[in-house]
């Protein structure tokens, strides 16, 4: 992975971000942090190794972030716990809106973040 992806700033949600397969229309997982250029999420339905997806993020209404984002993305790495079966999924994104890239880049550098 390249050096540039990774030095993005990634915020972790305060409120759910639901992870939406659009080709199949099943709730995949929920973010567990965000950047403009990718995402790691717990997953709450198998995801493929190395595969593309095409999803949608939809934010909860106290970000008033309009409309779901759509994404293009890439899984790239996958694990599970063995504890409690836990699977935790990073992917970059692929295939992003100019515009929809700058609304996430705006909400990762909101005042008040947290950040991972």
């Amino acid at each position: 992975m390249s050096e540039e992806i990774r030095r993005k700033r990634r915020r972790r949600p305060e409120q759910p971000i639901k992870v939406v397969d659009s080709m199949t229309q099943t709730v995949i997982g929920k973010v567990s942090d965000l950047s403009e250029t990718g995402m790691m999420i717990v997953a709450s339905a198998p995801v493929r190794q190395d595969a593309l997806y095409q999803c949608e993020l939809q934010f909860a209404t106290s970000y008033a972030m309009g409309a779901p984002i759509s994404v293009g993305c890439h899984e790239l790495w996958n694990e599970t716990s063995p504890l409690d079966g836990i699977s935790i999924v990073g992917f970059r994104f692929i295939d992003i809106s100019r515009a929809d890239r700058r609304r996430i880049a705006d909400w990762v550098n909101a005042t008040g973040s947290r950040y991972a």
